[in-house]
C-alpha cells in the first residue's frame, strides 16, 4: 500500500502524473477564447484545401474574426507551447513563461479588449449588442482570471526537474 506523504489542496483527479494541477475546462476554454484569432487563421487555411465551398467556409471565418487581434494571441500561444513542455524536463523558459501564466492571459485579455475598444471606436453610435457582448467577455474573463484562486495555483506548480539525465 501506497503512502501519501503530500496534502493535495485540491481534489488529487486534478493533478496530472507530476502532481501538479491540470488545467481545468474554464482555463482551457479562457485560453481557447484568448487565442481564437490564430485558431480561426488556422481553420481557414485548413478549408482553403478543400477543392469546394472553401470560398463559402472563408466568408464565415471573415465575418468571426478580427485580424486586429491578432497580436493578442502571443501571450496565449507562448503559455499553450508552455503547456506543452509542463513535465520534468521542461526547460527554464518554459517555467518562467508558466510562472508568469496567469499575467500573460490578463494581459492578453487586456490588450485584446483595448485593440477591440480602440478599431471601434470610430464606430460608437454603430455599437451593437454583439460589440458589446464581446467587451463584456472580455472583462469576465479578467475578473475570473485575477479572482479564480484555482488559477492561481495552476500557475504556481510546475513539475520538478528531474535529477538524472540519460545520454
Amino acid at each position: 500500500m501506497v503512502k501519501m506523504t503530500e496534502k493535495y489542496k485540491y481534489d488529487f483527479l486534478k493533478y496530472n502524473k507530476f502532481h501538479v494541477l491540470k488545467p481545468n475546462f474554464m482555463v482551457m476554454l479562457v485560453a481557447a477564447f484568448l487565442a481564437k484569432e490564430t485558431f480561426l487563421i488556422v481553420m481557414a487555411m485548413a478549408l482553403s484545401f478543400k477543392s469546394r465551398g472553401a470560398a463559402a467556409g472563408s466568408d464565415i471565418f471573415a465575418v468571426l474574426m478580427n485580424k486586429m487581434l491578432l497580436p493578442a494571441n502571443l501571450p496565449v500561444l507562448m503559455l499553450l507551447w508552455a503547456f506543452s513542455q509542463r513535465n520534468p524536463e521542461g526547460s527554464d523558459f518554459a517555467r518562467k513563461i508558466w510562472l508568469y501564466g496567469r499575467e500573460l492571459m490578463v494581459f492578453s485579455a487586456s490588450m485584446a479588449l483595448a485593440i477591440f475598444y480602440i478599431t471601434n471606436q470610430i464606430y460608437l453610435h454603430l455599437f451593437s449588442i454583439f460589440h458589446l457582448s464581446v467587451a463584456g467577455v472580455y472583462i469576465a474573463v479578467i475578473i475570473y482570471l485575477m479572482t479564480s484562486r484555482f488559477v492561481a495555483d495552476l500557475f504556481k506548480e510546475f513539475p520538478e526537474k528531474s535529477e538524472v539525465k540519460q545520454k
